[in-house]
């Protein structure tokens, strides 16, 4: 992923949902700025929390190195 990326609109949207589902709250999620998230999900996969199918479908999305 480009460091000139930014997520917005539905990738942002796309992030909170996938890092809900790694059981962080909302209160957690909302104060996390874009690129926060991306950590955060970045270390969701790092951590084995995410399955395949949801690691594929943020890499076709762009938002994982694929």
């Amino acid at each position: 992923m480009s460091d000139e990326w930014k997520p917005t609109g539905v990738w942002d949207a796309v992030l909170i949902d996938v890092l809900l589902g790694t059981g962080l709250d909302i209160d957690s999620v909302s104060a996390m700025s874009a690129h926060e998230r991306v950590a955060a999900v970045r270390g969701a996969v790092e951590q084995a929390q995410l399955d395949d199918s949801t690691i594929e479908m943020l890499r076709g999305l762009g938002i994982l190195d694929g």
